[in-house]
């Protein structure tokens, strides 16, 4: 039997395309455009049964085409000597940016992959054939480098209306052998809808909801990887669908199940990082959202582009996006994630619904400030007119869907290496740099402000190492690996006639993650107050103490401790967390040139665990090999005065300046919601964090005893949901390090 491993079977179709010396020989956008369309036409097809969807693939070699047999015996040959070659290959000596990430968890990246949430609306309501139209047009009078790039997206969007009709070709064969009426009428639905999507404009919400589907494979095997594909608006886009459906006597009900029938296959392929957006709900009187903005928006959704709105707030919260949320709440599934947008006007009766404790138990929803938010891309440069059209994307991420090409992981800056090198004379407290820096550490320091200045230095030198290595990886990713499949689902690829990675989008940014920066920023303060004011210690023993792990001077560790830390809302503690990040965020900011923005973040999911164990103590009290503080907020055991204390520090930092996005993580009980003044005052919570800048809250509902039970009776607590980082995971399938450290967190109220 042949493998059914899909990324296998997808690289040896990318093979056996390139033995096409038609293929091989294109330019690089019309290369990969036929490989796609390629990989498309003879990737293994198969039907799950119930669902109305088509998009099973990767099973088995299966005819129609006649060469199944011969391709299953090709790719067994083809899997041994790959295998025999990765054997006998003889080991290389790693990296410096191995040993960089590898010993201090920073790093640079190629471009991003599949991140992104593309045009659907346009494909929904113009179809690839009135995509194609335009190419055609683009293509009179285009030059030979442009006319490359759009012949590369005919083949890709020819591919995927091909695979459709595999699809539907697949679909009335199983449906001639099947005895059950039921079941025969399944199968013929899905031919129909396969033949008329994506190619045509959907008629109906079920055939939006299969182009729409079959779009995000594609993305998933072009970008060969299936991460984070986030659907954007779908309740403004397929609004006028559902109300056409209503208007011609479908239920509610029935709608409803084809909602489900979606989100169960969204949990069939890639992570669990898929993002629906809802909302603003806005009552009565609704303001706008950013300065600059005028005049009540058309929301223009299902026309073609999703980003082109007037910015004005208007009550986006319709009948579907109830429909949407009670689906996700029936179902407990993990996919997909809901983005619900939080306005200053946002009506009880909508924020009652939002914080459901049926929803905060599965990890369910994220929060974002619609005026925060707003405000943040208007920072990064969105107009105000388009501003109102942003989405969240994946976990966290701030968009304009459609217009966007997000690389969310472009660099990691640990910022506890440049701490280390600004306390060491310029050399971390474990193994050695494997780069050259531009900065030198002074052997002592008169002052404070000196000390800080050289953390600064070495940071921004590290960022500028990581910035030029992820440019340089993205331009040569972009030019030997282009993806004409994506960048013409994104505006402005097509009419340029250029990459998702080279300049083609109307946006493209790129995010710069800070870890650590709230354990630096802590062990500064120690610094300051227990050297530099009260001169308790001297700064040598101060270093000595933490790179013996504070073994040999627990009097230091209590020390470090006591003194005020972020989390808390103490001034001091908020004060240099925020001049910490204001200037790492500057380093970063500098390097934007148009079309790139370089996006500040504190995102780190859930790797703020592998990142702690790779470093040696730090002066704020984690002892070495400790987690790291996570996303937007601290360590368990940091933040003692409850989440209102909390929220003050988070809102501290100036959190617009940091528009790659961030969540604020807080653990709540979901008891304390069953009664209308609990969620009044949770509401109110939420409401004070967005109008103090807030960006994005994530809530668990899950008790930390539920966590322990869990941990011991796996078996009997498999539907256990958490808030894993910025998606929702089952519990007891995470790695005992992360479930244990979920359960500390989760007692801290985080």
């Amino acid at each position: 039997m042949p493998s059914t491993d899909l990324w296998q079977q997808i690289d040896f179709l990318r093979s056996e395309a390139l033995r096409d010396p038609q293929i091989a020989q294109a330019p690089a956008p019309v290369r990969e455009g036929r490989i796609f369309s390629f990989t498309l036409a003879r990737l293994p097809l198969s039907s799950r049964p119930e669902t109305h969807l088509a998009g099973a693939f990767g099973a088995e070699w299966v005819p129609p085409s006649g060469a199944g047999v011969e391709l299953g015996e090709r790719f067994d040959a083809w899997c041994q000597a790959e295998a025999a070659r990765r054997a006998a290959a003889p080991p290389t000596a790693p990296k410096a940016w191995s040993l960089l990430n590898e010993w201090f968890h920073c790093s640079a990246s190629s471009g991003g992959d599949a991140h992104t949430t593309v045009d659907h609306a346009r494909v929904i309501t113009l179809g690839l054939d009135g995509i194609l139209a335009e190419i055609e047009r683009e293509l009179e009078g285009a030059d030979v480098a442009k006319r490359d790039y759009l012949q590369g997206m005919q083949a890709a969007l020819g591919g995927l209306k091909e695979w459709a009709a595999r699809f539907a070709a697949l679909a009335e064969q199983f449906a001639e052998s099947a005895t059950d009426p039921r079941e025969k009428q399944r199968l013929l639905g899905i031919a129909a809808r396969c033949q008329h999507v994506p190619a045509k404009p959907a008629r109906t919400l079920r055939e939006a909801l299969q182009a729409v589907w079959l779009v995000q494979l594609g993305i998933g095997i072009s970008e060969h990887s299936p991460a984070s594909l986030s659907v954007g608006r779908l309740d403004q886009y397929l609004y006028p669908l559902y109300e056409q459906e209503r208007a011609d006597g479908v239920t509610v009900e029935e709608l409803a199940e084809v909602l489900a029938d979606f989100f169960r296959t969204i949990n069939t392929f890639g992570d669990p990082a898929c993002t629906v957006n809802l909302g603003p709900a806005v009552g009565a009187g609704g303001a706008a959202g950013c300065s600059g903005e005028a005049g009540q928006g058309s929301s223009r959704a299902g026309s073609a582009g999703q980003g082109h709105c007037a910015a004005a707030t208007e009550n986006r919260f319709n009948p579907l996006s109830r429909l949407i949320l009670d689906v996700v709440k029936r179902l407990r599934l993990p996919s997909p994630i809901l983005a619900v947008r939080v306005h200053a006007d946002t009506p009880p009766e909508a924020f009652d619904l939002f914080t459901d404790p049926a929803l905060f138990e599965i990890g369910q929803p994220t929060f974002y400030g619609e005026e925060a938010c707003r405000q943040a891309l208007r920072r990064r440069g969105v107009p105000a007119d388009q501003v109102a059209e942003w989405a969240a994307n994946s976990c966290m991420g701030l968009v304009m869907p459609g217009a966007e090409w997000a690389n969310m992981w472009g660099s990691v800056v640990n910022i506890l290496l440049p701490l280390e090198l600004a306390l060491n004379r310029g050399r971390p407290f474990r193994h050695d740099l494997p780069f050259e820096l531009a900065s030198a550490a002074p052997v002592s320091y008169s002052t404070f402000g000196e000390l800080f200045d050289t953390v600064r230095a070495f940071t921004g030198d590290l960022v500028d190492l990581c910035i030029a290595e992820t440019e340089k990886r993205t331009r040569q990713n972009g030019e030997t690996r282009p993806n004409p499949f994506v960048s013409a689902l994104l505006d402005d690829c097509l009419r340029r006639g250029q990459d998702r990675l080279l300049g083609g989008c109307r946006y493209q940014t790129v995010t710069i993650e800070a870890f650590g920066l709230v354990n630096a920023a802590d062990a500064l303060l120690a610094i300051r107050t227990l050297v530099f004011e009260e001169r308790r210690f001297t700064l040598a023993e101060m270093v000595e103490a933490v790179r013996g792990d504070f073994e040999m001077r627990p009097d230091i560790l209590r020390a470090v401790l006591s003194v005020a830390k972020f989390g808390n809302g103490d001034p001091d503690a908020d004060g240099l967390a925020r001049q910490l990040s204001d200037r790492f965020a500057g380093a970063v900011l500098r390097h934007s040139h148009d079309p790139v923005y370089y996006a500040p973040s504190f995102h780190t999911l859930s790797a703020h665990i592998p990142a702690g164990a790779k470093m040696a103590a730090s002066l704020d009290g984690r002892r070495a090999g400790e987690p790291l503080a996570k996303n937007m907020g601290t360590s368990p055991g940091r933040a003692r005065d409850g989440h209102t204390a909390l929220i003050r520090s988070a809102a501290a930092v100036d959190q617009a300046a940091f528009f790659g996005g961030q969540a604020l993580d807080l653990r709540v009980d979901p008891g304390s919601l069953r009664t209308q003044d609990g969620r009044r005052k949770f509401q109110a919570l939420l409401q004070t964090y967005f109008r103090l800048g807030g960006l994005q809250v994530q809530v668990n509902g899950v008790s930390a005893a539920t966590l322990r039970q869990a941990m011991a009776e796996p078996e009997a607590h498999r539907d256990v949901l958490v808030r894993r980082a910025g998606f929702t995971t089952r519990y007891v399938g995470l790695p005992k390090p992360e479930q244990q450290e979920l359960i500390s967190r989760f007692e801290a109220g985080l």
